[in-house]
Order: structure tokens, then sequence, then C-alpha cells
């Protein structure tokens, strides 16, 4: 890779803009609703995916997201990178008292969940 150009680097920006402010306004949608906001931003993935945005403008949703070149690249770290700390945060949320309490099912879903 030899970097992003000015415009590879625009259509990035303008994606991750997109990206985190939809996820935001649908996340404060989701709270008005006593919803989880992380169920909003999920829905803003689907809809800035090839779902929703995909199939009313292919053009543009391949243009902002593309599946391949540099800025595909640069978001899918950007997206491992939020994966990862969504799972980190999700995880000092646990309760391990109730994990305790629940003792072997709690433990062979875990494991199950880490083989499979």
């Amino acid at each position: 890779m030899h970097g992003l150009t000015e415009q590879q680097l625009i259509v990035m920006l303008l994606s991750l803009g997109l990206i985190i402010g939809l996820a935001r306004l649908l996340g404060d949608i989701a709270q008005r609703f006593h919803q989880p906001a992380v169920l909003g931003e999920l829905l803003a993935g689907v809809v800035l995916g090839p779902t929703v945005f995909g199939s009313l403008s292919p053009e543009w949703q391949v243009y902002l997201f593309p599946a391949e070149g540099e800025n595909a690249v640069v978001l899918q770290g950007i997206g491992t990178l939020a994966i990862v700390l969504f799972l980190l945060v999700a995880g000092m949320e646990v309760d391990l008292s109730t994990v305790w309490k629940q003792g072997r099912s709690a433990i062979k879903v875990g494991v199950l969940g880490i083989l499979i």
C-alpha cells in the first residue's frame, strides 16, 4: 500500500462519518423507545449495508463501502478494532456473580462458544 490519495481519504472519512452518525442517531432513537442503543447501532449497519442502501443505490453503496482496495482494507481494520472494543466493553459489563450462580450451564455454553 502506498497510502491513500486525497479522494480515497475523503471517501473513507465520509464513510466513517456516515457510519458513526447513523449509528448514533438510531442508537438514540432506540433508547427513546426504551431499547438498548446497540439495537439502533446494529440497525444502522443493516441500513448502510447491501440490504437497504445497496438496494436503493448500489453505485453509492459500492463507492462509499468498497469490497476491495485500500479503503476496504482501512474500513475492515477499523471494523475489526471496533468489534474488539465492543466485546471488551460487553465483557466488562458482565456480572460475574451471576455467571458463578449459573455454574455448569454457563461453562458449557462458554466452552461450546469458544469451540464453534
